[in-house]
């Protein structure tokens, strides 16, 4: 329990300073030059980044252990986002954006399995660590909007360096491993396991989520809330915030849903329809009631991040987790990254809508592979 806490504790308040600029980076990036097309192209290598790397982080979990590829890599943040902080150049800061990204990647599989192993009761830690980090996410904008005008994305950014730093000390300081050393010559999954049913179809499925998701959770919303609706950058932030406000409070309700439904139901119902909600959103225009649908769309983004986890635990064991969760990393991000860029030039060819419907197809197709995704045995 005490490894639920400390990444609960130190992901909310990561998350706290990162989302109080993350959501207007796209707009800081035009600020220091960028055009769309490398707005587009530099978000596609975001979610290289941020996946790719996911393999590597993935076989050295499994064989040096979970807490050494979690505080490790957080002790490189505060060196990307405090250059971040201080760089003049799009070029510069998208670069020093992708160096946290890559952290960030090299840690996913290691979170996975240590969440799985520190509790007997798997989707109460999932859900409240998703719940943590959602918390997290919300509380940003609203910190970020609360002091725009005061301070600017540089304060912010430096403050996430900060909290970074101090999320890397606790980490160090408190967590407990939950898994020995392996040697790196046993234990490896086979191409059998991940290209045999149910893994393929979580693979497959996985794949078309992250082409969904890295255009919904991409820089689009962003640019149509300020180029579409005109929205001032305070406000952007503040409906960001209640959008994660509302996904946090109800998924805390989200064990009973976990225990009455399947995890793969959880992802695939909620990988259909976080994009359609997002693709209604743009085609409602300016009416009263829009408002309701991006909000709504964060709630099943809300359960595709618990979903997966869940799943995930499912359909691995102890000794091959974090491998098997670092081979979806790279297989989803090669997939995935070609989102950003090939819904940014549909957007500048056809408008604003067009990323959204792109999203939403893909989430559809997720949707049936997803459901094919049987587990076989009971999960450890």
């Amino acid at each position: 329990m005490k490894n639920i806490l400390v990444l609960s504790f130190t992901v909310f308040a990561n998350l706290v300073a990162l989302f109080s600029w993350f959501y207007l980076f796209p707009l800081h990036l035009k600020g220091l030059g960028a055009s769309d097309t490398d707005i587009g192209l530099s978000y596609t290598l975001f979610t290289l980044g941020l996946t790719i790397f996911q393999g590597l982080g993935g076989y050295l979990a499994d064989h040096w252990g979970r807490k050494t590829l979690i505080v490790l890599p957080t002790f490189a943040l505060p060196l990307a986002y405090g250059v971040l902080a201080v760089s003049d150049h799009w070029m510069v800061a998208a670069g020093m954006y992708l160096l946290a990204n890559i952290a960030t990647a090299l840690q996913i599989p290691a979170f996975s399995a240590l969440l799985a192993e520190s509790s007997r009761r798997r989707e109460r830690a999932f859900i409240w660590y998703e719940a943590a980090a959602s918390f997290g996410a919300a509380c940003g904008p609203f910190m970020g909007a609360l002091f725009l005008s005061t301070w600017d994305l540089r304060a912010f950014m430096g403050l996430t360096a900060a909290m970074t730093l101090l999320a890397a000390v606790v980490r160090l300081a408190f967590l407990s491993e939950t898994k020995g050393t392996t040697p790196a010559s046993e234990e490896r999954p086979r191409l059998s396991d991940i290209f045999g049913r149910p893994l393929r179809w979580f693979f497959i499925g996985g794949s078309l989520l992250a082409l969904a998701t890295s255009i919904t959770l991409g820089p689009f919303p962003t640019l149509y809330f300020k180029e579409g609706l005109l929205k001032p950058e305070s406000e952007i932030n503040l409906l960001f915030g209640l959008g994660w406000g509302v996904a946090a409070l109800l998924s805390l309700f989200g064990e009973t849903i976990a225990a009455r439904l399947q995890a793969r139901r959880i992802l695939a119902v909620s990988s259909l329809l976080h994009p359609i909600f997002l693709l209604v959103w743009v085609w409602a225009g300016q009416v009263h009631w829009q408002i309701g649908l991006f909000l709504a769309s964060f709630l099943f983004v809300q359960f595709v991040f618990v979903g997966w986890q869940l799943l995930l635990a499912e359909l691995t064991t102890l000794e091959n987790r974090g491998r098997i969760a670092g081979m979806y990393g790279v297989v989803s991000g090669l997939i995935g990254s070609i989102g950003p860029t090939i819904a940014m030039q549909a957007k500048l060819a056809w408008g604003d809508w067009l990323p959204f419907g792109l999203a939403s197809v893909f989430g559809a197709l997720s949707f049936l592979a997803l459901l094919l995704c049987r587990p076989t045995r009971d999960p450890e």
